[in-house]
């Protein structure tokens, strides 16, 4: 005799798979199975036909009718079917089972229910309430489209309870992170030995174990402290990213707009008039990708400035200008606004093409912290060598958050003075 029939219990809930005749409990197996009850039809599991035996050890099955309980959870597939949805008889059922035993309440699955840990820490927190069913399916409702769990029995004397509220799911900020980190490691856009990429799979490898319905938690505040933590994980990569540009600004990390365009195809409807930082009118659009491993970008395209601005989807709004030309010496005054769409830190790089690197001083990586949303307005100037032949030339911000980047110009044109 087993510990579940041996003892007896207030509520006994089985999670496990299972169907109309049977519960799997590792090596145990509940079922339904009655003797007494006639056979009443050409369907039966195994142990119901002539000459079979039961398809797991005999002696590890546990008649459900035998168990003493007030209340039992069967949370298993398809125990308690509609009648046109059987594929045994009465003779086999695990609720009909149960109801011949000393049970009061049941709560069984119609159909194929997905009950998993916030399921079960529901039921630890709300076993006896009337409406225990209903908030269980209430619960479900982010990854079920049917009605699955009912009650079965008499009504328990505690009223019904408001209903809970389905399982928090991750932030959008969590799955942005995590898409673009499985992106950085699926991609061809780095080579194998790309430190971005090893980086990428790494955090995957230890973080989307998390990321299982329920296994961080069941309320709000639990996804926003994994956001949090996924945060700080990853900025230290996002300054990664920014150090591989400072050190050289033809990283492979620098063909990203290009790699990904021409793997996308321009979303037409999402095309729209903006005004470029120079004051004039641009075209803003969208490039749908046709891969998953693929980054989905959005591009601002000026007349004048050309290529203005591209930029993975979820980065901060970025405004980027510089003087039209050095008024004063060989120097070129620039302004960022920055306006990020979510908390984490922000890493910033000003740089000029790699054919005129030579004449103009080294800029440095910077980090603002964003723990807040806001605006952050930035000045700053780089000074230009006397040898560079005057003519026109462009900025480059590289602005990179959360593992995400985009890439924004500014044109200047240097003359005599």
């Amino acid at each position: 005799m087993t510990i579940q029939e041996r003892n007896k219990w207030n509520v006994l809930v089985f999670h496990g798979h299972g169907k109309e005749d049977h519960l799997n409990l590792n090596d145990f197996t509940l079922h339904g199975f009655n003797r007494c009850i006639k056979w009443d039809g050409k369907f039966a599991p195994s142990w119901g036909h002539p000459g079979q035996k039961f398809f797991k050890d005999e002696k590890k099955a546990i008649m459900l009718s035998s168990i003493k309980a007030e209340k039992v959870f069967l949370l298993s597939c398809s125990n308690f079917p509609f009648s046109d949805a059987r594929l045994y008889g009465a003779r086999y059922n695990l609720v009909l089972n149960a109801i011949d035993g000393v049970v009061r309440n049941i709560v069984a699955s119609l159909a194929v229910q997905s009950a998993d840990l916030p399921e079960l820490s529901l039921i630890l927190q709300e076993s006896d309430m009337n409406n225990i069913s209903d908030q269980l399916q209430e619960s479900l409702s982010d990854i079920q489209p049917f009605v699955s769990l009912v009650t079965i029995g008499l009504p328990d004397e505690i009223p019904a309870k408001k209903m809970s509220s389905p399982v928090a799911r991750e932030t959008d900020l969590t799955k942005l992170i995590l898409s673009r980190l499985s992106i950085f490691s699926s991609s061809t856009m780095l080579d194998s030995t790309h430190p971005i990429k090893k980086w990428a799979r790494k955090i995957l490898t230890e973080t989307m174990q998390y990321t299982r319905r329920g296994t961080i938690g069941t309320e709000s505040e639990d996804t926003e402290k994994f956001e949090k933590e996924l945060r700080n994980r990853v900025n230290p990569f996002s300054k990664e990213m920014g150090m591989l540009f400072q050190k050289n600004s033809s990283d492979q990390l620098a063909d990203f707009d290009s790699f990904n365009i021409y793997r996308s195809v321009m979303n037409k409807s999402s095309i729209s008039d903006v005004t470029c930082d120079c004051g004039r009118i641009a075209k803003n659009c969208d490039y749908l990708l046709e891969t998953s491993n693929v980054f989905k970008l959005n591009a601002t395209y000026c007349y004048l400035c050309g290529d203005k601005l591209v930029s993975m989807i979820g980065m901060p709004q970025i405004k980027f200008s510089c003087d039209e030309y050095n008024e004063k010496g060989l120097q070129i005054n620039y302004k960022i606004e920055i306006t990020p769409q979510y908390k984490g830190d922000v890493f910033i790089l000003v740089q000029v093409p790699s054919y005129i690197e030579k004449y103009v001083e080294k800029t440095q990586l910077k980090k603002i912290r964003f723990n807040t949303l806001r605006t952050v307005v930035i000045d700053g100037k780089i000074k230009i060598d006397k040898d560079i032949p005057l003519q026109s030339y462009y900025l480059k911000l590289i602005v990179i958050q959360n593992a995400g980047l985009a890439i924004s110009r500014c044109f200047f044109n240097l003359v005599e003075n």
